[in-house]
């Protein structure tokens, strides 16, 4: 007899304005929390990781890098988004955090960064991404945005890409839509203290809007950092995976082009010590702030509770079907953990059946709203076999 998988609801969820703007977003970025994450990722400090205290010296894939995933699949799921572990090969293990979006839920702005390296420690190579990208799911965890965010951590990037070009290929073989890639690779030195940074992009119009975007919010926000555009772009980084597929990616960080890049990296001398802190905390305003924009703030939206018996989803054994009733006709979308809407229905007032046959063994994000009322109830489920 088979084992029946029952549905877990974990929530509802009733959205809240967002008001924010660049400025306010600029002034959570908060430089000791940048620190803090950069040392217990290179292993200065030690941090718990599944209740044992652990120093994450290092993070070479071949030699076993799975407390460094746990860690930053914990760091996510104590901020609050959807955490995600794809073991994609013996040796590779993405980890992602996703945000889904209220109003364009499939299109995905994506923010990344490989955590993996070649020699201990690897402080700027690439623990600084995590940084800024760990920072960035505290800070905009908080707030409702119209596109999806997925906080995206790759694996692999020291041997060829792998974990990348992996996520990239399922995305294009699943049609994903991304509005912008913002990779994150080598973001904190700055030897000269002139505050040039790079953006390295290819010549699509997607590529060019994020680079533009990118000047324009730095400029408007008075950030003490000037922007170096490399075109065409390394492709020695993981927004070349996107690249490959005619996705919109760039890589924000330190200064090659202008030969001011850490000389250290790919050693154990890569060490926060060598870190231009203040170069770095602008660094990561500005991903931040641009990450904000792009996925567009959901403003206006109410925060009042629908009461519980307008919209009632019944418990069942999530094999085949999901039963949802509805005071008035709705409209029912399931969407998966990437931010990919797999299945749309119109229901009718009252009861309503939806066949999930189609559907394969994972967990949903299910949102219901009618043109009546600008509100949405949102929960998860999980479908069994």
């Amino acid at each position: 007899m088979n084992k029946i998988l029952p549905l877990l609801i974990l929530c509802f969820i009733c959205f809240k304005g967002i008001s924010q703007t660049s400025p306010e977003i600029i002034a959570q970025v908060k430089l000791d929390s940048l620190v803090k994450t950069v040392r217990q990722f290179s292993g200065e400090d030690s941090c718990l990781v599944a209740g044992v205290k652990v120093k994450i010296i290092n993070r070479v894939s071949s030699t076993g890098n799975d407390v460094a995933a746990d860690y930053l699949a914990e760091r996510l799921n104590s901020i609050g988004v959807t955490v995600t572990s794809d073991v994609y090969s013996a040796g590779g293990r993405n980890i992602y955090g996703t945000q889904l979006g209220l109003v364009y839920a499939d299109s995905i702005v994506m923010i990344c960064c490989h955590y993996d390296a070649v020699a201990d420690y690897c402080a700027d190579d690439n623990a600084s991404g995590v940084g800024i990208i760990l920072e960035a799911a505290r800070i905009l965890s908080q707030y409702q945005f119209k596109r999806t965010i997925v906080y995206a951590f790759w694996d692999e990037e020291e041997v060829g890409l792998l974990g990348s070009k992996h996520h990239a290929l399922q995305s294009n073989n699943n049609s994903h839509k991304y509005s912008a890639v913002l990779n994150i690779d080598m973001a904190a030195y700055d030897a000269n203290d002139d505050g040039i940074f790079d953006i390295d992009l290819n010549s699509s119009a997607g590529s060019i809007k994020i680079k533009d975007d990118l000047v324009a919010i730095g400029a408007s926000n008075s950030l003490n950092i000037t922007p170096t555009v490399v075109q065409p772009g390394t492709a020695d980084s993981d927004h070349s995976s996107f690249w490959t597929y005619g996705y919109p990616a760039v890589l924000l960080g330190e200064s090659w082009d202008s030969n001011d890049q850490n000389p250290h990296y790919h050693t154990s001398a890569d060490r926060i010590s060598l870190f231009n802190l203040p170069y770095y905390h602008e660094i990561a305003k500005l991903a931040i702030a641009y990450l904000e924009q792009t996925a567009e703030p959901a403003s206006g939206v109410s925060t009042q509770v629908l009461p519980v018996e307008e919209l009632d989803m019944y418990i069942n054994p999530l094999t085949n079907k999901l039963s949802v009733n509805v005071e008035t006709p709705s409209t029912l979308e399931i969407f998966d953990l990437n931010g990919q809407l797999v299945m749309q229905k119109q229901l009718t007032a009252g009861q309503n059946e939806i066949n999930l046959n189609h559907l394969s063994q994972a967990m949903y994000v299910v949102k219901v709203y009618s043109a009546q009322s600008p509100l949405v109830r949102e929960m998860k489920i999980i479908k069994g076999k």
